[in-house]
């Protein structure tokens, strides 16, 4: 069966990585970038440990049980990444018995997820997957994507975060916030976007935004000014 491909928030969230190895180390980077809070369990750590700041390292070999003991968190997520296959199948085991997600980093498919190879360019990150089958060949894809990406479209993911939540606070209306919205994701803007950069597609989008939030304020009100000569109508009717 395909696996079901999610961006998961850990900021602020205890995950467990158990090994000390170069995989672990890799996988203890990534954690940290996303700002997870980070443990990591082996008897030896590789020497790039001593440079990643914020993580808690405990000297010792995994024991049956060990991650579910009352001391510990809640783990959100568990990486077994040691050189040892029956230690990480212990890990994956008490992982399932917690009720937690395991990355069998040895055995994707005996785990209940796994890790993507990713790339990011500004606010855009390609996570791709290979199903386990080659991670090396992950990689290079998605660098090979990553790569790919025109500066306009790094550009315009940039004015996308900044102008969307201000059509949202600003167009009540369902019809025009829609039409706002596919202003950014527009032709006109990619065009703007090319030919003079973010200042330009700024401008743009400013412009027509603006235009459309002041239509929409001077709809709401004529609405309101009608309503009362609606009412004063009904009740000369009434009186009538």
């Amino acid at each position: 069966m395909p696996e079901y491909p999610i961006f998961v928030k850990l900021s602020g969230l205890p995950v467990l990585i158990v090994g000390g190895g170069k995989v672990a180390l890799r996988k203890a980077r990534g954690l940290l970038e996303c700002g997870a809070l980070v443990t990591v369990l082996s008897p030896e750590f590789e020497p790039g440990f001593e440079s990643l700041p914020g993580i808690t390292k405990i000297s010792q070999k995994y024991a049956e049980g060990w991650l579910s003991q009352p001391a510990n968190p809640r783990w959100r997520l568990v990486f077994a990444a040691t050189n040892n296959p029956q230690a990480n199948g212990q890990v994956g085991t008490d992982a399932v018995a917690a009720g937690i997600f395991c990355c069998r980093c040895d055995d994707a498919g005996q785990g209940e997820f796994t890790g993507a190879a990713i790339a990011r360019r500004g606010l855009i990150t390609i996570a791709l997957s290979t199903g386990g089958a080659s991670p090396a060949m992950a990689a290079e894809m998605t660098e090979l994507l990553a790569n790919g990406i025109p500066q306009c479209r790094l550009e315009q993911a940039i004015l996308v975060d900044r102008w969307r939540p201000r059509i949202l606070a600003s167009m009540a209306d369902p019809l025009r916030r829609q039409a706002g919205l596919k202003l950014l994701n527009s032709a006109d803007l990619l065009r703007a976007l090319q030919e003079g950069g973010i200042a330009a597609g700024e401008q743009w989008l400013s412009t027509r935004i603006t235009l459309a939030a002041g239509t929409e304020q001077q709809h709401a009100n004529q609405s309101q000014q009608a309503q009362p000569q609606s009412k004063q109508l009904c009740i000369q009717e009434m009186d009538d």
